[in-house]
């Protein structure tokens, strides 16, 4: 059972991180990874037990069956088909890779390595306490060069990677080969593009990536369904994109608002029925927009949580709505 923990422990990290098909690093696959009905279940479930406020996940979960292929595709589907099937935060807890019963305190507990190639960090829950999971270094997403462990001489946080760096001496990121490399809180982690299919590219000020090479210099676009990723930093081309084999309507589509235009896989807007990303409560009944159609979770169906109105953080938009969050907490 400690090899599964260990595995889907990647995941988690996946639930709390802006990674889709927008993502300039991913590789490409085909289909949708879950509905969503069930990435607003997921993101729910996850907010009650874990913290992360909103829904704002639920529209991009589905777009992880473009960018991940291969064991990791298969890790993250089952990761997110078993907290779709939890009762309980104990039990989602387990599914995304922490230590049932180790509890450890956030304040205070540093990550340490427990063998070559797995490390234990404690993560924050909603509740305010932490708990232990199990990290591998050598299992990642298509393209992850692995890793080992590597712990702090000075007693701090043990770090995955593929060696050590001094970011006073390195740029932040760099090519060897086709493989790009970064430096992270003076540890390594290196991903390689040609096994996605790609070149590692450097550009100006520190900065590479994986990319086709082709050149870009108009940003980001649609072509038909397809969705051509630009690196302004780069000027080529990162990644290509059928939005199509998302299924349903979904295609490329271009929008403007007050920041420009913003280029990606969604339903067109004449076919959407709500604005993607809103969300507010109606008693204890988060209603929310996904794939443009309003889907609705019941928040006092888990842990007896409840929808909650949380106000818009942006500063320079003081009529921005809020948006809803099942929280237990």
């Amino acid at each position: 059972m400690k090899t599964k923990r260990a595995r889907v422990s990647c995941a988690a990290v996946m639930l709390a991180a802006w990674m889709c098909a927008c993502s300039e690093e991913g590789a490409v696959n085909s289909g949708n990874i879950l509905s969503a009905p069930d990435a607003i279940v997921v993101t729910a479930k996850h907010s009650i037990c874990v913290g992360v406020e909103g829904f704002h996940l639920a529209s991009k979960l589905p777009f992880l069956g473009l960018v991940y292929d291969g064991e990791f595709r298969e890790v993250l589907a089952d990761v997110f088909q078993c907290v779709v099937d939890a009762d309980d935060c104990d039990e989602v807890y387990e599914c995304i890779g922490f230590l049932p019963d180790e509890k450890c305190d956030p304040e205070k507990a540093t990550s340490r390595c427990i063998s070559e190639t797995e490390l234990v960090e404690c993560q924050r829950v909603a509740d305010g306490t932490g708990r232990a999971q199990v990290v591998r270094c050598d299992f990642g997403p298509p393209g992850h060069v692995p890793g080992y462990c590597i712990a702090d001489e000075d007693g701090g946080d043990a770090h995955c990677g593929t060696g050590t760096c001094d970011p006073v001496k390195v740029p932040e990121y760099w090519c060897e080969g086709q493989v790009l490399v970064r430096c992270d809180d003076r540890v390594t982690v290196a991903q390689d593009c040609a096994a996605m299919g790609r070149k590692c590219i450097e550009g100006e000020d520190g900065y590479a990536g994986c990319g086709t090479g082709a050149p870009c210099k108009h940003g980001s676009r649609c072509e038909g369904d397809t969705l051509v990723l630009c690196s302004q930093l780069l000027g080529v081309e990162m990644n290509r994109i059928d939005c199509g084999e998302l299924g349903g309507a979904y295609s490329c589509v271009e929008k403007l608002d007050d920041d420009g235009t913003i280029v990606g896989c969604d339903i067109p807007l004449d076919d959407q029925e709500c604005e993607r990303d809103t969300s507010y409560c109606s008693g204890t009944v988060a209603q929310v927009c996904a794939a443009g159609v309003m889907e609705e979770f019941d928040c006092a169906s888990f842990e007896n949580a409840w929808c909650e109105a949380i106000p818009s953080n942006d500063p320079d938009d003081q009529q921005a709505l809020a948006h809803a969050t099942c929280t237990a907490h």
